[in-house]
Formats: C-alpha cells, structure tokens, sequence
C-alpha cells in the first residue's frame, strides 16, 4: 500500500471499516495464546509485507532473523518506466532481490500502479473510455518486461492491490457499494487487465504463479462478479485480505465472531464463503493466499487494544489456519516494520512489538 492509502485505512479503522493490508512453513507444536495446541500444515508460506519506499538491507535480515520465506512488496509500474516510452529500468529493484537473495527471502511482487505520466491525477484512478484499452495493453508490457527480467529469481506475481474497492481501483466509470466496495464494470475492467496481465507473465515464464489481485476482506460478490466477466483460468492462487474488525461484542480483534446471516465481509471465517464461490464456478484445485492480513490498535470492547491482545489475535488466526482452512496456503502478515497504527511487527526503529515474538513462536 502507499502511504496515502494509510491514511486513507487510518480513518477506516476509526469508522469501524477495516480494509487495510501478508507466508507460511513448520511442523512444530504451537502452544495458543488460548486454551489449544495444534500442528500447523507443513507446506504454508509464513511472510511479511514491506513498502520499497522503507526497506532497507537490515528490513531483509531482520525478516530472516523472525523466520519468515516471504516478503511482498510493491514493484509500481511508474518505478521502471519512469515516463512514456522510457526504457525500462531495474537497478533500484535489482537491489532489493539482490538483498533478497542474501537472506533467503523469496520477494512476492504488487505488480499495480497507474504511472503518473498517465495523468490520471491518481495512481490508483483507472483511466477511463478508449483510454482504458491502451492502458491494459501497455500494463500486459510491463508486466511481461518485469516478470521476463526476474524470471530465474521471483516465481510469485500478484496482479494489483485491492481492486474490490475505491482506494486502489478508483474507476470513474464504476458501481460502488456502501460509497467503497467496487460492483459492474469496474470487475470487469479489472478482470481485462488480469486476463491479459496473466497471458503475458506466462509468455514471460510459463513457471510463473499468478495471484488474483488481493481482495480486501472476504467480498464474496466481488469474487462472483469476477468469475462472471472471465476470470477463471486467469490466476493460479486467489488472493485475499480478510481483515477483521477491532469491535467485536466480546474482545478486540476477534478472528472468531461471525455473523453468518449478514453481509459483513470484514468477519475472519467468512474465508470460507470464498472458498465457497471458486468451488461453485469449477476451481476446485485452486487455493487462497493471503497477501495481506495484520491488527492494528483500534479500540474494542476491552477499550483500546495492547500489544497483547494483537499477539493474542495473531495467535488465533493463525490457529484458525491450520486447524479450519487447508486451502489456505499461507499468509503475508502486516506489517514487517512500522508504526502506522501500531500494525508493525517491529518499531520504525526495529524494537519488537509481542506480535513478532508470537510469530516468531509459530514459525519456529
């Protein structure tokens, strides 16, 4: 997410609509924050997500040091074609695999952006009219240019953030729901772009794997909608971001309240419902990957919410993964370092918080 994408989460958060922003690998014994022990699936992707615009060489060895194989990170268009026609460009990024490599991390690209060469007037607004098909044509370039250039060193590809709502696919031409969630022709135009953004990256590296675009929370109608434009056989793993909400009746940030009578998508087993969907439209054999997922520091029923109460939740979630979910492949946990609304694993100025001693305990 950029930053002004946080902000724009930060005022969510406080309205009760969390829609914010992450791998997963271990055979060990877990003792819960609760009352159960469990073992975790053998094969799940524990990760962490980074923005390129704070990682730093320490981000990369401080993600070794906690055990986790995955880091996601936005690879923006404008970062490599830096104006219209300009010849692509890797060295910034090159360092970033490079620092990867070193520490036996596996980058999950955000291949998303509207360059600012577009003049959109956002990088998230969706150019509009004819506009819109030179737009899908030059983003299947890119694609195919960054996925060709790391092709002996990144195999996961996630095809933009969040175009289930407004704050990253801001179509002028679409249908919202509650002001937020994106319906009509934006699904279809987004599944234009991950169809051809998936041909491309397969031209690239027939090895690739292709993320759906991480929905934020478990919008199951989006999801639907997708399928209804085109977009089975255009992604290899589904990718989500079901946040849950600080509120619920009981305690904060509860990864078990569900309301299974009400449209909520922010309800953490309402992964389910997804899961439902794929299966109603044939892709029986295609699983989820969580992207993104992190609890921040809103308040709840027991008032404003500690370090504690986020190891519990973490904790729970993760518990909920392997015991209820084995579709679920892994996760990419929100956020490796910062202090935007205390969501960080670790400090700005990298002391842990008791989420990244939690996590660490899973993972090891």
């Amino acid at each position: 997410m950029r930053k002004e994408a946080c902000l724009i989460i930060a005022l969510l958060i406080t309205s009760a609509m969390i829609i914010p922003v992450f791998g997963l690998q271990s055979s060990q014994s877990i003792q819960s924050y609760g009352t159960i022990s469990y073992q975790t699936h053998t094969e799940l992707m524990y990760g962490v997500c980074g923005w390129p615009w704070t990682l730093t060489e320490r981000d990369f060895q401080e993600a070794k040091n906690l055990g986790v194989k995955y880091l996601r990170m936005d690879f923006p268009w404008g970062a490599f074609e830096y104006y219209n026609g300009a010849t692509f460009t890797f060295t910034e990024y090159d360092r970033f695999v490079t620092w990867a490599k070193n520490n036996d991390i596996e980058i999950i690209p955000i291949l998303c952006n509207v360059p600012s060469w577009y003049n959109t007037g956002s990088e998230w607004k969706i150019p509009t009219g004819s506009g819109f098909s030179d737009f899908v044509t030059r983003f299947g370039n890119y694609v195919y240019r960054v996925v060709d250039h790391y092709k002996a060193d990144i195999k996961y590809f996630e095809i933009w953030n969040e175009p289930n709502i407004v704050n990253f696919w801001n179509d002028p031409e679409g249908t919202l729901v509650w002001d937020f969630f994106n319906r009509g022709s934006s699904v279809q135009k987004y599944v234009t772009l991950l169809q051809t953004a998936y041909t491309q990256a397969k031209l690239a590296n027939p090895n690739s794997i292709i993320i759906s675009g991480g929905l934020a929370a478990n919008d199951d109608i989006y999801l639907q909608q997708m399928y209804n434009y085109g977009a089975k056989g255009y992604f290899d793993l589904l990718g989500l971001h079901p946040y849950f909400k600080p509120n619920s009746p009981t305690i904060n940030y509860d990864p078990d309240y569900v309301r299974w009578g009400v449209w909520d998508p922010h309800e953490f087993p309402k992964i389910s419902l997804m899961k439902d969907v794929m299966e109603v439209n044939g892709d029986t054999s295609i699983d989820i990957l969580i992207t993104e997922l992190g609890v921040g520091d809103g308040a709840g029923p027991e008032g404003a919410t500690t370090e504690a109460i986020q190891a519990r939740a973490l904790t729970r979630v993760f518990e909920k993964l392997g015991q209820e979910f084995p579709y679920v492949i892994g996760c990419m946990w929100f956020h490796l370092r910062t202090d935007m609304e205390n969501y960080g694993l670790l400090r700005e100025n990298y002391i842990p918080r008791q989420m990244y001693y939690a996590y660490r305990q899973i993972i090891t």
